[in-house]
């Protein structure tokens, strides 16, 4: 089984008049201290993160890019109930002029992230890979278990990731022990649209494939081959390719896209897409009452 979800939002507000820049830095820095709050400071930006009684934060952040005055929100529209809801309307509505509303009228969306997760597969059981992202990074964590795969450039503006969701939630609840679970998440910078044009967003997941190394580990006895795929797991598959002939990488690109399991398609994964999108609050134009 798969599903759709937008796993994080952030969107960016321009701030036109100085004074109300200056109120909302003056806020979030008296929120220093707090129980529970986290107030940071970068160079050119001052942010802080706010927790809801009802579980889940709120992101906050101001600062000046270009010469320009911004204040940025970020939350993550999968956890919101309509009692966390309605604490970041009160959180908003006096950092901004309209609350909420001033980001659906004035905001760009700045960074998003779409998941897919797909039950019952475990991440180590899987190899994806994306043509057009030719930049790989394993991230193991610390505490052991299955590596977070990045394809893209840091920073870039189309970045894929492929992490165990169901680790993270086992770790996340107690007593929890969820089945396998892979998660295969689009996380998209600078798109710069409005929260209620981003049903023009494009389906990100064009152009990804994934396989299993099973099914690789069996789809050539060549030597190379397999040690390819002994890459793909070590290094990421963008690495892995990228060692390779101009012969052979469009040879074993070909191969694993021969091996694509039946239950990726991408073209009815973003079917989903639509579903989704109702938990963004502003996304088809009303805000919750």
């Amino acid at each position: 089984m798969i599903s759709v979800s937008i796993d994080r939002i952030r969107i960016t507000i321009p701030v036109e008049i100085q004074s109300n820049y200056s109120n909302i830095m003056c806020l979030i820095h008296g929120m220093k201290g707090d129980k529970g709050y986290k107030v940071w400071k970068k160079e050119t930006a001052t942010g802080v993160t706010i927790p809801l009684h009802s579980g889940g934060s709120l992101q906050l952040s101001a600062g000046v890019s270009h010469h320009k005055l911004y204040v940025t929100i970020g939350f993550k529209p999968a956890f919101l109930s309509l009692d966390s809801w309605d604490e970041i309307e009160g959180h908003l509505s006096y950092m901004l002029p309209d609350g909420y509303q001033t980001a659906i009228d004035n905001g760009r969306v700045s960074y998003f992230e779409i998941a897919v997760d797909v039950f019952d597969q475990s991440p180590s059981e899987l190899i994806v890979f994306d043509k057009r992202l030719q930049v790989s990074t394993l991230f193991w964590p610390k505490s052991g278990g299955i590596p977070t795969q990045y394809l893209g450039p840091k920073g870039g503006t189309r970045v894929m990731a492929l992490y165990d969701r169901a680790g993270y939630l086992n770790k996340s609840k107690p007593n929890a022990d969820y089945a396998p679970i892979s998660r295969i998440e689009a996380r998209l910078r600078r798109l710069s649209l409005r929260v209620p044009e981003l049903i023009k967003c494009k389906n990100p997941f064009l152009g990804v494939g994934v396989c299993r190394f099973k099914d690789a580990a069996v789809a050539s006895d060549s030597e190379e081959w397999k040690a390819f795929v002994n890459d793909c797991g070590n290094q990421g598959t963008a690495v892995a390719l990228g060692k390779l002939s101009k012969y052979s990488r469009k040879k074993f690109r070909a191969l694993l896209t021969s091996l694509t399991c039946s239950w990726w398609n991408p073209d009815a994964i973003w079917e989903g897409y639509s579903s989704a999108l109702t938990t963004v609050p502003g996304a088809f134009t009303n805000t919750p009452e």
